[in-house]
Protein backbone atom coordinates (compact mmCIF):
# COMPACT_ATOMS: atom_id res chain seq x y z
CA UNK A 1 0.00 0.00 0.00
CA UNK A 2 1.40 3.43 -1.00
CA UNK A 3 1.77 5.80 1.92
CA UNK A 4 -0.48 8.86 1.98
CA UNK A 5 2.46 11.26 2.19
CA UNK A 6 3.81 9.89 -1.12
CA UNK A 7 0.49 10.58 -2.84
CA UNK A 8 0.51 14.14 -1.54
CA UNK A 9 4.07 14.67 -2.80
CA UNK A 10 3.24 13.43 -6.32
CA UNK A 11 0.19 15.69 -6.49
CA UNK A 12 2.16 18.78 -5.39
CA UNK A 13 5.05 18.42 -7.93
CA UNK A 14 3.05 19.55 -11.03
CA UNK A 15 1.80 22.59 -9.12
CA UNK A 16 5.33 23.52 -7.98
CA UNK A 17 6.86 23.32 -11.46
CA UNK A 18 6.56 26.57 -13.52
CA UNK A 19 4.38 26.48 -16.58
CA UNK A 20 6.42 26.23 -19.78
CA UNK A 21 6.62 29.52 -21.67
CA UNK A 22 5.47 29.53 -25.31
CA UNK A 23 8.23 29.80 -27.89
CA UNK A 24 8.76 33.25 -29.39
CA UNK A 25 7.08 33.86 -32.72
CA UNK A 26 9.06 35.62 -35.48
CA UNK A 27 7.12 37.72 -37.96
CA UNK A 28 8.41 39.82 -40.86
CA UNK A 29 6.76 42.96 -42.26
CA UNK A 30 7.91 44.64 -45.50
CA UNK A 31 9.06 48.23 -45.04
CA UNK A 32 6.94 50.95 -46.65
CA UNK A 33 4.21 48.45 -47.60
CA UNK A 34 2.02 50.08 -50.25
CA UNK A 35 -0.96 47.70 -50.21
CA UNK A 36 -4.25 47.73 -48.31
CA UNK A 37 -4.46 47.83 -44.53
CA UNK A 38 -4.83 46.13 -42.19
CA UNK A 39 -2.21 43.64 -43.32
CA UNK A 40 -2.64 40.22 -41.68
CA UNK A 41 0.70 38.80 -40.56
CA UNK A 42 0.30 35.45 -38.74
CA UNK A 43 -2.25 33.42 -36.79
CA UNK A 44 -1.55 33.30 -33.06
CA UNK A 45 -1.65 29.88 -31.28
CA UNK A 46 -4.54 30.85 -28.98
CA UNK A 47 -5.96 28.04 -26.79
CA UNK A 48 -9.37 26.64 -27.46
CA UNK A 49 -12.12 26.20 -24.90
CA UNK A 50 -11.38 29.35 -22.86
CA UNK A 51 -14.79 31.07 -22.73
CA UNK A 52 -15.02 34.62 -21.44
CA UNK A 53 -11.44 35.53 -22.27
CA UNK A 54 -10.29 38.56 -24.18
CA UNK A 55 -7.08 39.06 -26.17
CA UNK A 56 -4.70 41.79 -24.91
CA UNK A 57 -1.66 42.99 -26.88
CA UNK A 58 1.21 44.19 -24.67
CA UNK A 59 4.49 45.95 -25.40
CA UNK A 60 7.98 45.24 -24.00
CA UNK A 61 7.15 46.63 -20.56
CA UNK A 62 4.15 44.34 -20.15
CA UNK A 63 1.72 47.27 -20.30
CA UNK A 64 -0.91 47.85 -22.93
CA UNK A 65 0.55 50.03 -25.68
CA UNK A 66 -0.69 51.98 -28.64
CA UNK A 67 1.15 50.47 -31.58
CA UNK A 68 0.57 49.82 -35.28
CA UNK A 69 -0.31 46.20 -34.37
CA UNK A 70 -3.58 44.58 -33.31
CA UNK A 71 -5.16 41.12 -32.94
CA UNK A 72 -8.35 40.17 -34.75
CA UNK A 73 -10.55 38.66 -31.98
CA UNK A 74 -12.57 36.57 -34.42
CA UNK A 75 -9.69 34.87 -36.30
CA UNK A 76 -6.82 35.32 -33.84
CA UNK A 77 -4.58 36.87 -36.55
CA UNK A 78 -1.92 39.44 -35.70
CA UNK A 79 -2.22 42.41 -38.06
CA UNK A 80 -0.48 45.72 -38.79
CA UNK A 81 -2.55 48.84 -39.40
CA UNK A 82 -0.09 51.17 -41.17
CA UNK A 83 3.21 51.28 -43.12
CA UNK A 84 6.44 50.87 -41.10
CA UNK A 85 9.84 52.55 -41.54
CA UNK A 86 12.84 50.35 -40.72
CA UNK A 87 15.15 53.37 -40.22
CA UNK A 88 12.68 54.64 -37.59
CA UNK A 89 12.38 51.28 -35.75
CA UNK A 90 13.75 48.01 -37.14
CA UNK A 91 12.04 45.62 -34.67
CA UNK A 92 9.01 45.42 -32.37
CA UNK A 93 8.77 43.22 -29.27
CA UNK A 94 5.15 42.26 -28.50
CA UNK A 95 3.33 40.01 -25.99
CA UNK A 96 -0.13 38.49 -26.40
CA UNK A 97 -2.17 37.32 -23.40
CA UNK A 98 -5.68 35.95 -22.91
CA UNK A 99 -7.31 37.23 -19.71
CA UNK A 100 -10.67 37.64 -18.02
CA UNK A 101 -12.51 40.90 -17.43
CA UNK A 102 -11.09 41.13 -13.89
CA UNK A 103 -7.49 40.80 -15.20
CA UNK A 104 -6.85 37.13 -14.45
CA UNK A 105 -4.51 35.64 -17.07
CA UNK A 106 -5.96 32.56 -18.75
CA UNK A 107 -3.14 32.07 -21.29
CA UNK A 108 0.21 33.64 -22.14
CA UNK A 109 2.13 35.76 -22.39
CA UNK A 110 3.05 34.78 -25.94
CA UNK A 111 6.19 36.71 -27.09
CA UNK A 112 6.17 37.93 -30.70
CA UNK A 113 9.14 39.55 -32.49
CA UNK A 114 8.20 41.62 -35.53
CA UNK A 115 11.08 42.40 -37.88
CA UNK A 116 10.70 45.15 -40.48
CA UNK A 117 12.19 43.91 -43.76
CA UNK A 118 14.45 46.56 -45.26
CA UNK A 119 13.61 48.27 -48.53
CA UNK A 120 16.26 50.10 -50.56
CA UNK A 121 14.90 53.55 -49.80
CA UNK A 122 18.11 55.29 -48.62
CA UNK A 123 20.60 57.04 -50.91
CA UNK A 124 24.32 56.58 -50.09
CA UNK A 125 26.40 59.69 -49.47
CA UNK A 126 30.11 60.52 -49.29
CA UNK A 127 31.72 61.82 -46.11
CA UNK A 128 32.85 64.88 -48.13
CA UNK A 129 31.55 66.51 -51.26
CA UNK A 130 35.10 67.59 -52.26
CA UNK A 131 38.37 65.81 -51.41
CA UNK A 132 41.69 67.67 -51.71
CA UNK A 133 44.87 65.60 -51.73
CA UNK A 134 48.56 66.07 -52.63
CA UNK A 135 50.39 63.38 -54.60
CA UNK A 136 54.18 63.16 -54.79
CA UNK A 137 55.98 62.37 -58.00
CA UNK A 138 57.54 58.91 -57.94
CA UNK A 139 54.59 57.29 -56.10
CA UNK A 140 54.38 53.60 -56.96
CA UNK A 141 51.28 52.20 -58.72
CA UNK A 142 48.61 50.51 -56.64
CA UNK A 143 49.69 52.21 -53.40
CA UNK A 144 46.58 54.01 -52.02
CA UNK A 145 47.01 57.72 -51.31
CA UNK A 146 43.35 58.35 -50.43
CA UNK A 147 40.49 56.24 -49.02
CA UNK A 148 37.02 57.46 -49.96
CA UNK A 149 34.36 57.10 -47.27
CA UNK A 150 30.62 56.70 -47.84
CA UNK A 151 27.66 55.41 -45.85
CA UNK A 152 24.14 54.09 -46.45
CA UNK A 153 21.43 53.99 -43.75
CA UNK A 154 19.77 50.87 -45.14
CA UNK A 155 20.12 47.60 -43.21
CA UNK A 156 23.79 46.57 -42.83
CA UNK A 157 24.83 43.29 -44.40
CA UNK A 158 22.24 43.47 -47.19
CA UNK A 159 22.54 44.42 -50.85
CA UNK A 160 20.75 47.67 -50.05
CA UNK A 161 23.82 48.91 -48.16
CA UNK A 162 26.49 47.11 -50.24
CA UNK A 163 28.46 50.02 -51.74
CA UNK A 164 30.73 50.17 -54.81
CA UNK A 165 33.07 52.99 -55.86
CA UNK A 166 33.87 54.03 -59.45
CA UNK A 167 35.73 56.79 -61.34
CA UNK A 168 33.38 58.49 -63.78
CA UNK A 169 35.69 61.11 -65.27
CA UNK A 170 39.29 62.39 -65.17
CA UNK A 171 40.20 65.95 -66.14
CA UNK A 172 42.51 66.58 -67.85
CA UNK A 173 42.68 63.27 -69.71
CA UNK A 174 46.40 63.71 -70.55
CA UNK A 175 48.76 62.02 -70.85
CA UNK A 176 46.36 59.06 -70.33
CA UNK A 177 42.65 59.01 -69.44
CA UNK A 178 43.22 56.24 -66.87
CA UNK A 179 46.01 57.74 -64.74
CA UNK A 180 44.23 56.60 -61.57
CA UNK A 181 42.51 53.45 -60.32
CA UNK A 182 39.83 53.06 -57.63
CA UNK A 183 39.28 49.83 -55.68
CA UNK A 184 35.47 49.27 -55.90
CA UNK A 185 34.79 47.88 -52.42
CA UNK A 186 37.36 49.68 -50.25
CA UNK A 187 37.32 53.05 -52.04
CA UNK A 188 41.15 53.07 -52.17
CA UNK A 189 42.41 55.58 -54.76
CA UNK A 190 45.86 54.93 -56.27
CA UNK A 191 47.94 55.55 -59.37
CA UNK A 192 47.58 53.11 -62.23
CA UNK A 193 50.76 51.64 -63.79
CA UNK A 194 50.44 54.13 -66.67
CA UNK A 195 49.90 56.98 -64.23
CA UNK A 196 52.93 56.13 -62.11
CA UNK A 197 55.20 55.85 -65.17
CA UNK A 198 54.08 59.17 -66.65
CA UNK A 199 53.52 61.26 -63.52
CA UNK A 200 56.98 62.88 -63.67
CA UNK A 201 56.15 64.26 -67.11
CA UNK A 202 52.54 65.11 -66.20
CA UNK A 203 51.03 68.55 -66.28
CA UNK A 204 51.84 70.89 -63.40
CA UNK A 205 48.18 71.69 -62.86
CA UNK A 206 45.94 69.53 -60.62
CA UNK A 207 43.89 66.55 -61.72
CA UNK A 208 40.17 66.45 -60.95
CA UNK A 209 38.28 63.17 -60.63
CA UNK A 210 34.52 62.70 -60.55
CA UNK A 211 33.87 59.61 -58.40
CA UNK A 212 30.64 57.70 -57.75
CA UNK A 213 29.34 55.49 -54.94
CA UNK A 214 26.39 53.14 -55.63
CA UNK A 215 24.46 50.66 -53.49
CA UNK A 216 23.10 47.19 -54.47
CA UNK A 217 26.63 45.84 -54.94
CA UNK A 218 27.50 44.83 -58.49
CA UNK A 219 23.90 45.00 -59.69
CA UNK A 220 23.10 47.54 -62.37
CA UNK A 221 20.27 49.10 -60.36
CA UNK A 222 20.59 51.10 -57.16
CA UNK A 223 20.91 54.58 -55.73
CA UNK A 224 24.11 56.56 -56.34
CA UNK A 225 25.92 59.75 -55.28
CA UNK A 226 28.99 61.60 -56.60
CA UNK A 227 31.93 63.57 -55.19
CA UNK A 228 34.96 65.45 -56.54
CA UNK A 229 38.61 64.63 -55.85
CA UNK A 230 41.19 67.38 -56.52
CA UNK A 231 44.73 65.98 -56.82
CA UNK A 232 47.77 68.30 -56.72
CA UNK A 233 51.05 66.92 -58.08
CA UNK A 234 54.09 67.96 -56.00
CA UNK A 235 57.78 67.42 -56.70
CA UNK A 236 59.57 65.31 -54.12
CA UNK A 237 62.95 66.85 -53.25
CA UNK A 238 65.37 67.26 -50.35
CA UNK A 239 65.63 70.65 -48.69
CA UNK A 240 69.41 71.40 -48.80
CA UNK A 241 71.34 71.64 -45.52
CA UNK A 242 74.49 73.57 -44.61
CA UNK A 243 77.31 71.57 -42.94
CA UNK A 244 76.65 70.98 -39.25
CA UNK A 245 79.35 72.10 -36.77
CA UNK A 246 79.32 70.14 -33.52
CA UNK A 247 81.53 71.00 -30.54
CA UNK A 248 83.87 68.36 -29.19
CA UNK A 249 83.04 66.95 -25.73
CA UNK A 250 79.68 68.73 -25.74
CA UNK A 251 78.23 68.30 -22.25
CA UNK A 252 74.45 68.34 -22.83
CA UNK A 253 71.66 65.81 -22.17
CA UNK A 254 71.45 63.19 -24.93
CA UNK A 255 69.82 62.66 -27.36
CA UNK A 256 70.54 66.28 -28.33
CA UNK A 257 68.88 67.90 -31.37
CA UNK A 258 71.53 69.31 -33.74
CA UNK A 259 69.68 69.70 -37.07
CA UNK A 260 66.68 68.56 -39.11
CA UNK A 261 66.36 67.20 -42.63
CA UNK A 262 63.14 67.67 -44.58
CA UNK A 263 61.61 65.98 -47.61
CA UNK A 264 58.98 67.95 -49.50
CA UNK A 265 56.66 64.95 -49.89
CA UNK A 266 54.07 63.74 -47.39
CA UNK A 267 53.79 60.54 -45.35
CA UNK A 268 57.53 59.77 -45.45
CA UNK A 269 59.81 57.77 -43.14
CA UNK A 270 63.38 58.72 -42.22
CA UNK A 271 66.23 56.42 -41.22
CA UNK A 272 70.05 56.44 -41.21
CA UNK A 273 72.16 54.35 -43.57
CA UNK A 274 75.47 54.70 -41.68
CA UNK A 275 77.49 51.49 -41.47
CA UNK A 276 78.42 51.09 -38.64
CA UNK A 277 75.56 53.16 -37.18
CA UNK A 278 77.87 55.63 -35.39
CA UNK A 279 76.86 58.14 -32.71
CA UNK A 280 73.94 59.68 -34.62
CA UNK A 281 70.21 59.00 -34.87
CA UNK A 282 67.23 60.48 -36.76
CA UNK A 283 63.61 60.55 -35.57
CA UNK A 284 60.38 60.25 -37.55
CA UNK A 285 60.35 64.01 -38.24
CA UNK A 286 63.87 64.04 -39.69
CA UNK A 287 65.57 65.58 -36.63
CA UNK A 288 69.24 64.58 -36.27
CA UNK A 289 70.64 63.70 -32.85
CA UNK A 290 74.16 62.69 -31.76
CA UNK A 291 73.84 59.77 -29.35
CA UNK A 292 76.70 60.89 -27.06
CA UNK A 293 81.21 62.90 -40.15
CA UNK A 294 79.14 62.60 -43.22
CA UNK A 295 75.78 61.07 -42.23
CA UNK A 296 73.65 59.49 -45.01
CA UNK A 297 69.92 59.98 -44.34
CA UNK A 298 67.35 58.03 -46.37
CA UNK A 299 63.69 58.96 -46.90
CA UNK A 300 61.23 56.34 -48.16
CA UNK A 301 57.77 56.84 -49.65
CA UNK A 302 55.66 54.21 -51.38
CA UNK A 303 58.57 51.76 -51.65
CA UNK A 304 60.78 54.41 -53.28
CA UNK A 305 63.87 55.82 -51.54
CA UNK A 306 66.08 58.91 -51.84
CA UNK A 307 69.37 59.59 -50.01
CA UNK A 308 70.87 62.81 -48.62
CA UNK A 309 74.40 63.23 -47.27
CA UNK A 310 74.54 65.49 -44.18
CA UNK A 311 78.01 66.73 -43.15
CA UNK A 312 78.60 66.84 -39.37
CA UNK A 313 81.90 68.55 -38.41
CA UNK A 314 83.26 67.98 -34.89
CA UNK A 315 85.29 71.02 -33.79
CA UNK A 316 88.41 70.86 -31.58
CA UNK A 317 88.03 72.78 -28.32
CA UNK A 318 90.76 74.78 -26.48
CA UNK A 319 91.17 74.94 -22.71
CA UNK A 320 88.64 77.77 -22.39
CA UNK A 321 85.98 75.58 -24.04
CA UNK A 322 85.81 77.70 -27.20
CA UNK A 323 85.67 75.82 -30.47
CA UNK A 324 88.62 76.36 -32.80
CA UNK A 325 87.63 76.16 -36.44
CA UNK A 326 89.26 73.25 -38.22
CA UNK A 327 86.94 72.86 -41.22
CA UNK A 328 84.51 75.54 -42.26
CA UNK A 329 83.73 78.45 -39.96
CA UNK A 330 81.88 78.56 -36.65
CA UNK A 331 79.14 81.12 -36.30
CA UNK A 332 80.53 84.46 -35.06
CA UNK A 333 84.20 83.66 -35.93
CA UNK A 334 86.12 85.85 -38.50
CA UNK A 335 87.00 84.45 -41.89
CA UNK A 336 90.58 84.28 -43.19
CA UNK A 337 89.97 87.26 -45.46
CA UNK A 338 88.60 89.39 -42.65
CA UNK A 339 91.52 88.44 -40.40
CA UNK A 340 94.01 89.56 -43.07
CA UNK A 341 92.11 92.82 -43.47
CA UNK A 342 92.20 93.48 -39.72
CA UNK A 343 95.96 92.81 -39.56
CA UNK A 344 96.66 95.03 -42.58
CA UNK A 345 94.60 97.86 -41.15
CA UNK A 346 96.40 97.64 -37.83
CA UNK A 347 99.84 97.79 -39.49
CA UNK A 348 98.75 100.75 -41.63
CA UNK A 349 97.54 102.65 -38.57
CA UNK A 350 100.84 102.03 -36.79
CA UNK A 351 102.80 103.22 -39.85
CA UNK A 352 100.79 106.43 -40.12
CA UNK A 353 101.31 107.08 -36.41
CA UNK A 354 105.09 106.62 -36.75
CA UNK A 355 105.23 108.91 -39.80
CA UNK A 356 103.41 111.63 -37.87
CA UNK A 357 105.84 111.39 -34.94
CA UNK A 358 108.87 111.45 -37.26
CA UNK A 359 107.54 114.48 -39.14
CA UNK A 360 106.89 116.35 -35.87
CA UNK A 361 110.43 115.72 -34.59
CA UNK A 362 111.93 116.78 -37.92
CA UNK A 363 110.05 120.09 -37.97
CA UNK A 364 111.03 120.86 -34.37
CA UNK A 365 114.73 120.31 -35.07
CA UNK A 366 114.65 122.49 -38.18
CA UNK A 367 113.09 125.34 -36.21
CA UNK A 368 115.92 125.25 -33.69
CA UNK A 369 118.60 125.48 -36.42
CA UNK A 370 116.96 128.50 -38.08
CA UNK A 371 117.24 130.79 -34.94
CA UNK A 372 120.12 133.76 -35.17
CA UNK A 373 123.22 133.62 -33.01
CA UNK A 374 122.62 136.95 -31.12
CA UNK A 375 119.42 135.70 -29.93
CA UNK A 376 121.22 133.28 -27.72
CA UNK A 377 121.16 134.63 -24.15
CA UNK A 378 124.64 135.35 -22.56
CA UNK A 379 125.47 134.26 -19.12
CA UNK A 380 126.55 137.11 -16.79
CA UNK A 381 130.19 137.06 -15.88
CA UNK A 382 130.89 136.69 -12.22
Amino acid sequence: MVPAWLWLLCLSIPQALPEAQPAELHVEVPENYGGNFPLYLTKLPLPRGEPGGKIVLLGNSGMATESPFAVDPESGFLKVTRALDREEQPEYQLQVVLETDDGRVLWGPQPVLVHVKDENDQVPHFSQAIYNVRLSQGTRPGIPFLFLEASDEDEPGTANSDLRFHILNQAPAQPFPDMFQLEPQLGALALSPKGSASLDQALEGPYQLLVQVKDMGDQASGHQATATVNISIVESTWMPLEPIHLAENLKVPYPHHISQVHWSGEDVHYHLESQPPGPFDVDTKGKLYPREYSVPVVVSHNNRMWQLQVRVIVCRCNVEGQCMRKVGRMKGMPTKLSAVGILGGTLLAIGIFLVLIFTHLTLARKKDLDQPADSVPLKAAV
